[in-house]
């Protein structure tokens, strides 16, 4: 598959961001499972510097910047969301606080693009705490969303408050947490399509990341791609969410 035929996934990685929540993502759209060996995705690593450092200390290196993220917005088909721990997020969701501008810019111009120009649909997937940024903005208004089950009530309080810093307009978010009469915690909430039609896809804790990935090759390319993905990479793939 030429790359220009390749959808298209954008990351965006910040400092201290976990390592799984994108890679665990990334090793599934980027397997080599899927129907004849082709590699239908293409990724693109977008951040603030040309070196961003993960949580645990290793150095990613971007492939474009913000700006340049910001500019080819219309090309991305999937945009991918990591969290961190929260004392590397929370800090910065506050009114005047610029840290995360620039990734959330560009989060919010592909939720508002609808689907590609051939009707293919885009996909934001947020991964563990990743879902607190992005709901810190609005971006799960009127849809479900998860996080890692640590946050749940840090997630419920930034849904509370976008909500009320937008009265008359907000919708609110509902928080999915542990399955109602199972001890579980949900994997990854499928909200549908937001009012754009971006299908927005959250992922509970790190390896969560994983099994929403691969339910988005599945949706795509059929379940028994996603195991045959799930097979190469030797992961139980955890699908009933």
């Amino acid at each position: 598959m030429s790359s220009q035929n390749k959808l298209r996934v954008l990351c965006l990685p910040f400092p201290n961001f976990d390592t799984l929540d994108l890679n665990g993502p990334i090793e599934v759209l980027g397997s080599s499972g899927y129907p004849g060996g082709k590699f239908p995705f293409s990724i693109t690593i977008a951040a603030a510097d040309e070196l961003t450092r993960a949580g645990e200390g290793y150095a990613l290196q971007r492939n474009i910047s913000h700006a340049d993220a910001l500019a080819t917005i219309n090309s991305f088909a999937v945009l991918l969301v990591p969290g961190a721990g929260t004392e590397h997020i929370m800090p910065y969701l506050k009114e005047g606080e610029t840290h995360f501008d620039g990734l959330l810019g560009i989060a919010e111009a592909f939720c508002r693009l609808g689907p590609m120009e051939d009707g293919t649909e885009r996909v934001m997937l947020s991964v563990c705490t990743g879902s607190l940024k992005l709901a810190y903005r609005g971006l799960f208004d009127g849809l479900k969303v998860t996080t890692h089950f640590s946050a749940y009530s840090l997630l419920e309080g930034i849904v509370a408050g976008y909500k009320g810093r937008n009265p008359g307009t907000a919708k609110g978010a509902t928080v999915v947490g542990p399955v109602e009469g199972k001890e579980r915690r949900v994997r990854w909430v499928d909200a549908g399509r937001n009012a754009h039609g971006v299908r927005v896809i959250s992922a509970g804790g790190v390896s969560c990341g994983i099994d929403a990935a691969l339910f988005i090759a599945s949706e795509r390319y059929g379940r028994d791609t996603a195991l045959k993905i799930a097979e190469i990479m030797e992961y139980a793939w955890r699908e009933n969410v």
